[in-house]
Formats: C-alpha cells, sequence, structure tokens
C-alpha cells in the first residue's frame, strides 16, 4: 500500500527541479549586477556614516574580492542562493542593524581562516 503511494507521489513530481528566482542565466546576471551596484553605493555610505575606521576603499575592494569568490558559480540555484545572503547583508548593512564590530569582522583586511586541526578546534571550544 505504501509502495502504492509513493509511486503516486512520484508520478505528480516535476522532472527538472525548478530555479528559485532567476529563470535563466542572463537574469541572475542582471542581478548579480544590480546587487554589485548596490554594494557599491552602500559602501560610500556606509564609510560616511558609520565610525568603522576602514576607508571606502577598503570596503569596496572587499566587496569585489567577495564578488570574485562566487563568480564560478553556474548553478542557478546555487546563485540565487548567494544573491539572496547578499542581499540580507546588504539590507542589514544599510539599516545599520549590526553592530560596529559585527561590520568590522566581516570587512576585516587581518582576518584569519581557522584550522581545522585538534588543538585549534580545543582551543575553539574552550575559549568562551
Amino acid at each position: 500500500m505504501a509502495s502504492k503511494a509513493a509511486s503516486l507521489l512520484l508520478r505528480e513530481l516535476p522532472k527538472g527541479v525548478k530555479p528559485l528566482i532567476s529563470n535563466n542565466g542572463e537574469e541572475a546576471r542582471l542581478r548579480v549586477l544590480a546587487l554589485y551596484r548596490a554594494w557599491m553605493r552602500q559602501a560610500t555610505r556606509t564609510a560616511k556614516e558609520r565610525d568603522l575606521t576602514l576607508s571606502e576603499e577598503h570596503l569596496k575592494t572587499k566587496i569585489r574580492s567577495e564578488f570574485r569568490r562566487h563568480q564560478d558559480v553556474k548553478d542557478l540555484r546555487v546563485l540565487d542562493a548567494v544573491i539572496a545572503d547578499g542581499t540580507l547583508l546588504l539590507e542589514e548593512t544599510a539599516n545599520a542593524w549590526g553592530l560596529p564590530t559585527h561590520m568590522k569582522r566581516h570587512f576585516n583586511p587581518t582576518a584569519r581562516e581557522r584550522k581545522d586541526d585538534f588543538l585549534s578546534k580545543f582551543y575553539f571550544k574552550n575559549r568562551a
């Protein structure tokens, strides 16, 4: 009985997975360009309005590096998720919802990657 219900359910599912927001690559590209422009405008405002001790050029350089880090993403669903994440972070930055320490941590030029060995994990867990 359960197998019959499962087979009926599988027949009703679509063959291809629909993308989240963008219907094609060109639409996603336009959304990425709009997000990039919005981030560049916001970097100018953030540097002037917030007391971050970070220059506007440093903010723009960090934003460019984040966009370049994701330039090889080709899957539309993954690209839509990355765009949504960037949009939420932009909204948080624009509305000043994050504390200055959060902003400094995100745009910190000397941020180091955490090591993945046993002692680093141990020290990080027991630091709090």
